[in-house]
């Protein structure tokens, strides 16, 4: 509003109500221009938040992506080491049941040799008997002759298949 009493000559012959009319419009128009200037700063401000939280999710979306690639990268490196592992553990299995193997084999072999080795010797040994028995039989019938006894030679002579 404008003072009163209107001593201004140019505005002498404006009614009241018209001057602090346009007085009010004034001041609500520069209110109005004061606050779209303050919601345009606002909008502003909120861009500029926007891009910033926009860049700060990118970059979290960025490490995330990372996380996961080094993630799926130590799984594959774990499968990896884990199977060489099985593959070693496998290979150390399969050398000492060759191993076991090869010792079984070499152990049928010497105790097929020592049964052969044994079954000649006791062959030489039946033999030894058998001719240990012959010999006792022919030192027998020298005796025998020596001595006389013409029944006991018959005898001897029969078992040895001499009969004449």
């Amino acid at each position: 509003p404008l003072p009163r009493p209107l001593n201004s000559p140019p505005l002498s012959g404006y009614p009241c109500f018209a001057l602090d009319y346009q007085a009010e419009q004034r001041r609500r128009l520069s209110e109005e221009v004061e606050a779209a200037h303050e919601a345009q700063s606002l909008v502003q401000e909120l861009s500029f938040r926007a891009q910033e939280l926009r860049a700060q999710e990118a970059a979290w979306l960025s490490k995330q992506k990372l996380a996961a690639e080094a993630l799926a990268q130590r799984q594959a490196q774990a499968r990896s080491a884990l199977d060489r592992s099985l593959a070693v553990e496998a290979a150390v299995a399969e050398a000492r049941h060759r191993a076991s193997m090869e010792e079984t084999l070499t152990a049928a072999a010497e105790a097929r040799a020592a049964l052969e080795a044994s079954a000649s010797v006791l062959g030489a040994q039946s033999r030894m008997e058998e001719e240990e028995g012959e010999w006792a039989r022919a030192r027998a019938l020298a005796n025998d002759l020596r001595y006389g006894s013409e029944g006991a030679l018959r005898q001897e002579q029969g078992a040895l298949g001499l009969a004449d």
